[in-house]
């Protein structure tokens, strides 16, 4: 654990002021009086994480959106004594593309602000900011010029109205789209399909509205989506996983944990229609077995190909990682 006393050697360097990347999450002895010394002694910095530092306060992120103004991407993730009045100094970064504010305490005004001053963000990171409504999401929409990634990941006071106003204002550039416990239902999911033609992510796992006609919509998007995360969605059936996966010929990441629906012939159809899959995740998936599973592995890391598989029988001495 890092000491106050260790963040003096920001101001004896010279070299600081060519400073230009820090990346200091996880310190948890980082405090005002050190964050303040490196926002003095480095005024050049493009990038700045600072997540889960949570001895920092309102005190010193006043300090670096008043003296770091060149600030491309800041990560705020988890500093949970940030709020409204600490955030009120970052509208100054004018330069910002990339933004973390992961379980955050932040209203919509101030989202509207950021919004407002900080027009070249592209990168959204807003998980866990259960505040966040309609109003905070349409501000972001209209007021940014091109949004490539949006994590709402936990807001679930976003409904439809806003998610469809948000794909609207930005169809021709979202290309990640996370909306894992939000309001979104099959009209929305119908929307993204019909304008999203870039999109190559989307998470929209514990959408529990979300049923087998919103997920058929997904098809219309095999030619981008490589990643999609449909975990605990209890509505859907197997007849309609299949059809999905008949139609995502790219796919390289898919998570079906929880989706209890999944059975040998949604395996078999996997490994049939989606070759280049590198990462799959069917923890909770009470109807494969562990021969399944293993013929999933097997399938998947041939010729020694890289395979990442979470799998509950991985958990078990029968089947070891």
């Amino acid at each position: 654990e890092l000491t106050p006393a260790a963040f003096e050697f920001f101001k004896a360097r010279e070299a600081n002021t060519s400073l230009q990347s820090l990346h200091m999450a996880w310190c948890r002895g980082l405090n005002d009086d050190g964050l303040t010394s490196i926002a003095s002694e480095c005024p050049n910095l493009t990038s700045l994480d600072i997540a889960i530092c949570s001895k920092l306060t309102e005190v010193s992120l006043r300090e670096v959106g008043q003296r770091l103004t060149n600030l491309r991407r800041l990560i705020l993730s988890r500093c949970e004594q940030f709020g409204d009045n600490a955030l009120e100094t970052l509208v100054n970064c004018t330069q910002l593309q990339s933004i973390s504010l992961a379980d955050v305490k932040i209203s919509d005004f101030r989202i509207y602000d950021l919004a407002l001053s900080c027009r070249s963000l592209r990168a959204i990171v807003l998980s866990g900011c259960n505040a966040l409504t309609n109003f905070g999401l349409e501000s972001l929409a209209s007021s940014l010029q091109c949004i490539k990634l949006i994590s709402l990941s936990g807001c679930s006071l976003v409904q439809d109205e806003a998610i469809k106003f948000l794909v609207d204002k930005q169809k021709f550039n979202l290309s990640t789209l996370n909306l894992c416990q939000t309001g979104l239902t099959d009209s929305g999911l119908d929307f993204i399909a019909s304008n999203c033609a870039a999109l190559q992510s989307l998470h929209i796992s514990f959408c529990d509205e979300i049923s087998d006609d919103g997920l058929l919509h997904l098809t219309r998007l095999g030619h981008t989506l490589h990643t999609l995360h449909i975990s605990c969605c209890t509505r859907l059936t197997e007849l309609a996983l299949i059809d999905l996966l008949n139609h995502l010929p790219i796919l390289t990441e898919l998570n079906l944990n929880g989706v209890r629906c999944t059975t040998s012939a949604s395996t078999s159809h996997l490994m049939r229609c989606n070759p280049y899959l590198r990462w799959l995740d069917v923890m909770n998936c009470p109807n494969l077995t562990v021969e399944q599973v293993r013929a999933v592995k097997q399938h998947y890391s041939a010729d020694g190909r890289k395979f990442q598989l979470l799998s509950s029988y991985m958990l078990a001495a029968e089947f070891p990682p």
